[in-house]
């Protein structure tokens, strides 16, 4: 397994998760790359895998916010 880069929107740790713990689930077989802190995913694959955490790591960052935007609860980035 490819060590994942911190998320490219808020820069919390990344993480794999893979859903084959219950057939009933619509998802069941699929893997995605997810950050827990900011909920940036990236998008559901089935089958062969290869390539999910290089496209993760290979995304690009979110450019930064401009000085006086303002933040989703409403407070200005400084």
């Amino acid at each position: 397994m490819i060590d994942l880069k911190p998320c490219p929107f808020c820069g919390g740790r990344a993480e794999r998760i893979d859903l084959d713990e219950d057939e009933t689930d619509p998802n069941y077989g699929g893997s995605f790359i997810y950050c827990p802190d900011c909920l940036a995913s990236s998008k559901l694959i089935f089958g062969e895998k290869v390539g999910l955490e290089e496209a993760w790591n290979n995304r690009k960052a979110a450019p930064s916010a401009e000085p006086g935007a303002l933040t989703q609860e409403g407070e200005k980035y400084d």
